[in-house]
Formats: structure tokens, sequence, C-alpha cells
């Protein structure tokens, strides 16, 4: 699977050419000063659809740029994301038809707690769509909290979220660490989502007291096949219950966008549905 900058320039192409010629124009000279970031999602065919919608998601931060671009496809029932970013970091995952899924990153591997607030500001635009009303969430240094990544705030209470990766393989990470680039699968969503129940797994050893107050977040911004669609509903399926034992506060997957961020420890039968 190959993408990289090519995807980026492909997105800003694409938008460009459904946005009006002063709209383009802002739109460059924001890339020229802004590190920015596209996803673009290529959903499976649609029976009911003869045509190729595109809808373009305008990031109310930076007003003048796509930031999420949705079409359905053509031909196989398969599902692609691709994520690229404007300092030449790239992601991209593939759903096949015959079920199976794989994963590629290029560029510098992330260090140590680099990039929680951006994963916890995906997190925190999925709650609200949900009914939240929480702000911006922000890093936490305390050394008496160290649990504890980012929170956020309401009028209501203070949010605490843990941030882990959803790639528990650690020679996935070693491998983009020394190459800058790995790719990894093809992988049933069965084996996905037992990835996703090994790292929660490993946070096993934290304070059940603590637990509760806790919202888990799995990160899957550059692993996003394990945001897919029949990943999630394996967990549900197999290992809801025993996540839901654990006692945390909510457990979710996140993945590059709220669109593909889902709770993983209550059954889907009883999700609230994103507004």
């Amino acid at each position: 699977m190959r993408f990289g900058g090519k995807a980026y320039t492909t997105a800003i192409n694409v938008w460009r050419r459904a946005s009006s010629r002063s709209l383009a124009e802002r739109t460059l000279s924001a890339l020229e000063r802004t590190v920015c970031r596209l996803v673009a999602h290529k959903l499976p065919r649609r029976p009911d659809l003869l045509s190729f919608p595109i809808e373009v998601r305008v990031s109310d931060s930076i007003p003048e740029i796509g930031e999420r671009i949705v079409l359905y496809g053509s031909g196989e029932l398969t599902e692609a994301i691709r994520v690229s970013d404007s300092e030449g970091q790239s992601s991209g995952a593939d759903r096949f038809e015959n079920g199976t899924v794989t994963f590629a990153i290029q560029g510098r591997s992330r260090q140590g707690e680099e990039g929680n607030v951006a994963i916890c500001r995906i997190l925190i635009e999925r709650l609200n769509r949900d009914g939240g009303h929480w702000g911006e969430p922000t890093a936490v240094k305390d050394q008496g909290r160290k649990e504890v990544d980012c929170e956020a705030r309401s009028p209501n209470g203070i949010l605490e979220i843990q941030v882990t990766r959803a790639e528990t393989n650690q020679q996935v990470w070693r491998t983009l660490s020394k190459e800058r680039e790995v790719q990894a699968g093809p992988q049933t969503a069965d084996q996905t989502a037992d990835a996703l129940r090994e790292s929660i797994q490993a946070k096993e050893n934290l304070d059940k007291s603590r637990r509760a107050k806790l919202i888990l977040a799995l990160d899957a911004t550059e692993t996003a096949s394990h945001a897919f669609r029949p990943v999630i509903e394996s967990f549900r399926r197999r290992h809801s219950e025993r996540a839901r034992r654990l006692g945390f506060g909510g457990i979710w997957v996140v993945g590059p966008t709220a669109d593909l961020t889902s709770r993983l420890d209550i059954p889907e039968t009883v999700l609230p549905r994103p507004r």
C-alpha cells in the first residue's frame, strides 16, 4: 500500500475542484502557514447510489481547509482510509471484500506522549456529538496523576483520559522508528479485535479505584484498521463484557476522525447513535 504525499495532494486537488477559485486560493495560503491534516475515507460501494458524492467537512479551527473527504467507490465492497499531513507523515488502512484488514504508516514514529492532545480532541468531538459538553482537552503534567494524559472540563466536572496505542505489537513500532515505514496484515477482523483486547488488558494493573474516573482511549489514528466497523463489532460481540467488568469510565478506540471513534465496553444494542 503506497500513499504518502500523493494522497494529500490528491485530496487537496479534489477539494479544490469542488470549491470556488477564491476559496481555493485561501486554502493554499493557509497551507503555506499552517500544519494541516487531511483524511480521505473511501466507503464501500452503495447499490442505491449511481453517482459518487463527495462530502467535505471544513475544519472549525482553520475554516479555509477541507479537513475530511468522503466518497463512495465503485467495484468491490471495500473500504479505505488515507491520512496525510503537511509535514509528510502518512498512514492508511484497507478493508477487503474477504473481510481482512491491513494498515501502513510512513514517516517519523511518535514518541512518548506526543500527539495525545490531538487524539483526545477527536474523542471529545465524538463525546460531544453524543450529548456531552466537554471543552478543549489539555495535557496533564501533574506527577500525582501519572495515569492521566489529558483532561477536559465541562460545567459538571472534569473528564480524565489515558491514551494508549491500539496496536500492541512492539515490532510494528520498532520497524517504523528504524525504517520510517511499516506495513501490517492482512488480518481478520477477529484478530484485529483481539489486538484491542490485548491493549486493554495491559491496563489491568491500574488501581481499580481510579479506573471508574478514567476514560481509556485506544489510539488508532495511525492504525485505522482497528477502527473499521467489522473490528468494532467483533470486539463488542466477544470482549465487551470483560472490558466492562474492568470498571473504566469508558473504553474507546479513537480513529482518525470522530466518525471512526467507537466505544468498546458497551454492547452495540445499547449504544447511543451519533447525531
